[in-house]
């Protein structure tokens, strides 16, 4: 469902990398980042996570919270 909106977001944010992990294939980063639900978009700066995004939002909302941090 938020696949397109990564896809666009992706395309038209080229300074950012966007990384898609599917978490039934990947329990230990699931639990290492504690997510319990999906979607849930995680935004790293320098390694460490400054912003969580949980629940499908809007294409706009999701790049003005990554735009923040560059």
């Amino acid at each position: 469902m938020i696949a397109p909106i990564i896809e666009e977001l992706a395309d038209s944010m080229k300074e950012v990398k966007f990384v898609k992990i599917n978490i039934d294939d990947n329990e230990e980063l699931k639990e290492c980042h504690n997510v319990t639900n999906i979607p849930c978009l995680i935004v790293f700066k320098e390694g460490k996570e400054v912003e969580r995004i949980v629940g499908s939002r809007p294409a706009e909302i999701i790049g003005e919270k990554i735009k923040k941090y560059l």
